[in-house]
């Protein structure tokens, strides 16, 4: 983790249990989230594009100072390796993932890169990651720098990078003196989250987090990935591109991601199955979990879609029901 950023958010009264922080609840209902166990991977040089076009599903063509976007990373069997967001700042690229699969992904990136004129480097621990929730803290932000209003748009101002995400959430991304003032400066009127929290509002937002638990778990489609603009499908070669083009153009989509609540005790873990009564054949599997509330959890699902309209369990076919909830965005038809 991040030591800098560590230490100044325990002077400022988080708890840290491992490298988690923690803070008392606060009357705010606005969130500033903490986001170090996420990682950011810097690229440079004159073939970056050119490099991740050949990488990664979405069209890095596109991306500019002022728009970024979201991508995954797959196999060559078209099984995402990660779920990522993508910015520009200045004359590099910053790439957004859970920390816990950096250290791989960035080997994989490496290994593909040979002659290509692209140097990627870890800056997890030279900026701090934050984002925030809520109109309080998206005025008090707006009112120091300029916040994009489309999805995906992105501005840099005074060393503070900013990336307006889906459900009207920004990430917020600086150097670690800098992102330690503007912190202060919003902290006041914010509950104090971690990257969990930030996890849980992913799920309320549909958007995957590909875990360790569920890498090679799924091809994009079945993670809703086309939904969120997430893939493009006419910018041609990539790894894993054969396969998604064909589910795209030739083949039916037998399984999709749902939203969904569950009442348990003990939750079940990203990966975990799913199945319909009196069937050992699993019909879905966990995408990720996050609690609401005490024994409430609320998770993002990957389906059957034939198996949809069936009672769903978790676990086993004797397992607890799941509850479908509707997520932010339609299925086509």
């Amino acid at each position: 983790m991040n030591e800098s950023w560590q230490a100044f958010l325990t002077n400022n009264g988080a708890h840290f249990d491992g490298n988690l922080p923690s803070w008392p609840a606060s009357e705010h209902s606005d969130r500033l989230y903490d986001l170090s166990d996420y990682g950011v991977i810097e690229a440079t040089g004159d073939d970056t594009v050119t490099f991740f076009q050949g990488q990664l599903t979405n069209n890095m063509t596109l991306i500019t100072e002022q728009l970024g976007q979201f991508s995954s990373s797959c196999s060559p069997k078209g099984r995402m390796l990660a779920s990522i967001r993508i910015f520009k700042r200045n004359d590099a690229y910053y790439i957004m993932l859970p920390q816990p699969l950096m250290e791989a992904m960035v080997k994989r990136f490496r290994m593909y890169v040979m002659m290509s004129k692209v140097v990627l480097t870890d800056v997890s621990d030279q900026f701090a990651l934050t984002a925030i929730e809520g109109n309080t803290l998206l005025s008090t932000l707006g009112s120091q720098l300029s916040i994009p209003d489309e999805n995906y748009g992105c501005h840099t101002d005074n060393g503070i990078t900013v990336l307006r995400v889906e459900q009207n959430r920004v990430l917020i991304f600086a150097p670690n003196d800098t992102a330690q003032n503007l912190w202060l400066k919003l902290s006041g009127n914010a509950q104090l989250s971690n990257s969990i929290d930030w996890r849980r509002s992913e799920i309320m937002a549909g958007i995957p987090t590909i875990t360790t638990e569920t890498v090679e778990s799924f091809v994009p489609q079945m993670a809703n990935i086309q939904l969120i603009n997430g893939v493009s499908f006419d910018k041609g070669c990539y790894t894993g591109q054969e396969v998604v083009a064909r589910i795209h153009f030739l083949g039916k989509l037998k399984k999709r991601m749902y939203q969904a609540e569950l009442k348990i005790d003990e939750a079940p873990l990203p990966g975990s199955k799913l199945f319909v009564a009196d069937n050992e054949q699993s019909i879905g599997e966990i995408v990720d979990i996050q609690a609401t509330t005490e024994n409430t959890y609320v998770l993002l699902a990957v389906i059957q879609i034939a198996k949809a309209d069936n009672t769903i369990l978790a676990g086993s076919p004797t397992g607890v029901e799941l509850s479908l909830q509707s997520l932010p965005y339609e299925f086509p038809e």
